[in-house]
């Protein structure tokens, strides 16, 4: 095996030149070609190391129609690759093209069939390469535009492995081989596309070392597997003919790529746009079903449907003033429910849920309502337990407002207490209490049984010490209509009570002393404690000189008379207590 490069011979199993470096796995293979002396008939002369011109006159090849891609045969393995062929140069002989040469060598095995790619037909003039289903892609050579139609493309020669497969004749794959256009290959960022080589012979001129004639060479990229580079003609050998050059690998027209982004961006658009209005129609739908909400809860408010009401502008949070109406609705609620309890009876929760409200409508009014209310019953409950002066206090309060029927429950109260007063024995009071209400009834009746007859003109009470008939005084009411009541002390010892009626007299018998008298007048009699009540009249009688006291001499009668108008006696007013 030689370089193909500096066409140094490499040994059996070596991966690497040792003269210049270069891959053996750079696209090449093993071959067993034939002996020397099977294809080299005449010796060569020495070449010259000054390069050639290419010859211009060698006519072009007619460009060899393409095979139609066959089925991929299933590879038969109880054949055993060939191994009877004798070792071929890698190169032609100067003047003889690589194609004739190598299609004149003996018949070999056929090879077996190798997957080639199906071209397919490229639609538009700038083709797209696609993208290679191989995780790393190899990479590939420009590809130059597609040529006119009638006008045959001039390419470089075409890239032929240099060695048959194991197994395949030199000269029968050589001879079947067409050449086939190389899978294009984006070049890589930090990696520049390789530049064709220039025409040099693959061996060097006779006395002039491979190190001396060949350039050194640019080590492979080991992490990328190029294809065989172009084999190129020796000079003076015509060049090969050009291969025809295969389409490009088939693609994503552009257009049809161009017409669903296009129609995707469409749709895209369009899908925004429907959202779009979808999302107005949605909140334009929600602001009038809102809308038709509030004026429904305004209408319920209207129609005093306060509860319903409540319950729409509840659900409505601060949408126009929602809130101001749930706010007037509460105190609807709570003023109606105010006034139901109030229609109920419990005054008591009605006022304190009046007096809650602050004055709204006329829950002042109503707070006055039920503190009469409040207050009528209480007068009632006393009533009805027989506190009887309790109930005319609270009736007598509730009689000045005109409250319900509390004057007649006032009369009845009155009268109720003056006949328990009476029953008692307290005719005064009773007398007082019936004179209140002497129109209610028969309590003008009930005045007179309070009020005590009027006893005889006589004395009432006198003191066993003071008995004695020596001296005496005279009492004359014959000036007058009205009863008197008369009491004697000595000091303040109580000696006489005197009863005389209008225009009658009494004498009273008393020992030699000194004595002072009281009177008491009116026009009911309620007996000696209480003589005429806050109503009589009562003094203190006056004798000569002012003084109240009279000193009575032994065997005397002193006579007294009631109200004269030239009188040498006077009074002096006092109380019914003082009498």
């Amino acid at each position: 095996m030689f370089c193909i490069t500096c066409g140094t011979r490499i040994p059996d199993g070596g991966a690497f030149c040792p003269e210049c470096g270069t891959s053996v796995e750079a696209g090449y293979r093993w071959i067993e070609a034939q002996s020397a002396a099977a294809v080299i008939t005449e010796p060569e002369p020495p070449l010259e190391p000054e390069p050639q011109p290419e010859p211009e006159s060698q006519p072009e090849p007619e460009p060899q129609p393409e095979p139609e891609p066959e089925p991929e045969p299933e590879p038969e393995p109880d054949i055993p690759p060939a191994t009877s062929a004798a070792v071929m140069p890698l190169v032609a002989p100067p003047g003889v093209l690589a194609s004739t040469y190598f299609a004149e060598t003996e018949p070999q095995p056929e090879p077996e069939p190798q997957p080639e790619p199906e071209p397919e037909p490229q639609p538009e003039p700038e083709p797209q390469p696609e993208p290679q289903p191989e995780p790393e892609p190899e990479p590939q050579l420009e590809q130059e535009p597609e040529p006119e139609p009638d006008a045959a493309p001039v390419t470089p020669a075409a890239v032929m492995p240099l060695v048959a497969p194991p197994g395949v004749l030199a000269s029968t794959y050589f001879a079947e081989q067409e050449p086939q256009p190389e899978p294009q290959l984006e070049p890589q960022p930090d990696t520049p596309p390789a530049a064709p080589a220039a025409d040099i012979a693959l061996v060097p001129p006779p006395g002039v070392p491979a190190s001396t004639y060949f350039p050194p060479p640019t080590p492979p990229e080991p992490q990328l597997d190029f294809p065989a580079p172009t084999l190129y003609p020796q000079p003076g050998m015509p060049a090969p003919a050009p291969s025809p050059q295969a389409p490009p690998p088939a693609s994503t027209p552009e257009p049809t790529s161009k017409k669903k982004s296009k129609k995707g961006i469409i749709i895209a658009i369009v899908v925004v746009v429907l959202l779009a209005l979808a999302a107005v129609g949605v909140v334009m739908g929600i602001n009038i079903t809102r809308e038709n909400k509030y004026q429904a809860a305004v209408d319920l408010y209207n129609a005093r449907n306060y509860q319903e009401a409540y319950d729409a502008f509840a659900e409505m949070g601060d949408y126009e003033d929602a809130e101001g109406y749930l706010i007037k609705a509460q105190e609807w609620l709570d003023y109606l429910a105010a006034i139901a309890l109030y229609d109920d009876g419990d005054y008591v929760a009605a006022l304190t849920a009046f007096r809650d409200m602050g004055g709204f409508q006329d829950s002042v009014s109503y707070i006055d309502m039920c503190e009469l209310y409040i207050e009528y019953d209480r007068a009632v409950l006393l009533f009805e337990k027989g506190d009887y002066e309790a109930a005319i206090d609270a009736f007598w309060e509730l009689k000045g407002s005109s409250f319900l029927d509390s004057d007649t429950w006032y009369y009845k109260s009155q009268y109720a207490f003056a006949d328990k007063l009476y029953q008692n024995g307290d005719f005064y009071g009773a007398y007082l209490e019936f004179w209140v209400i002497s129109s209610f009834e028969d309590a003008s009746e009930r005045m007179e049984q309070c009020k005590t007859p009027y006893p005889a003109t006589g004395e009432l009470y006198h003191n066993s010490g003071y008995l004695s008939s020596r001296s005496a005084i005279a009492i004359d009411a014959g000036n007058v209509t009205y009863p008197s009541y008369f009491k004697i002390y000595s000091g303040s010892t109580l000696v006489v009570t005197l009863w005389v009626n209008g225009g009658g007299s009494h004498t009273i018998d008393l020992p030699p002393g000194t004595y002072s008298m009281r009177q008491a007048t009116g026009d009911a009699w309620f007996g000696e404690e209480v003589l005429f009540g806050d109503e009589g009249y009562y003094e203190v009688l006056i004798f000569n000189d002012n003084n109240e006291y009279y000193v009575l001499e032994d065997n005397i009668i002193v006579t007294i008379t009631l109200y004269v108008s030239d009188g040498n006696m006077g009074s002096r007013k006092i109380g019914r207590d003082g009498l």
